[in-house]
């Protein structure tokens, strides 16, 4: 009886974020619209481009030490 082809890896591009860093990145958002009020759309990936050394501009690829520098700057503008 022949065996099955081995199936490959799904290949994953964006995991979902943990519970926590869910969490986090939901505080980040509500920081920066109580900063940046209606331009937190346009300036929130700036930030997170900056916070993450221009490796994306899109806050659910940031890393957990990058969500936490830039929620802590976003408080010390509160």
């Amino acid at each position: 009886m022949p065996l099955p082809a081995p199936s490959s890896p799904e290949p994953v591009s964006n995991p979902e974020p943990s519970p926590p860093e869910e969490a986090s990145l939901q505080h980040l958002h509500t920081l920066g619209r109580a900063v940046h009020g209606a331009k937190w759309p346009q300036i929130g990936p700036q930030l997170v481009h900056t916070y993450t050394n221009g490796r994306t501009n899109t806050s659910s690829q940031m890393e957990p030490s990058e969500i936490a520098d830039l929620i802590n700057a976003l408080q010390q503008k509160t």
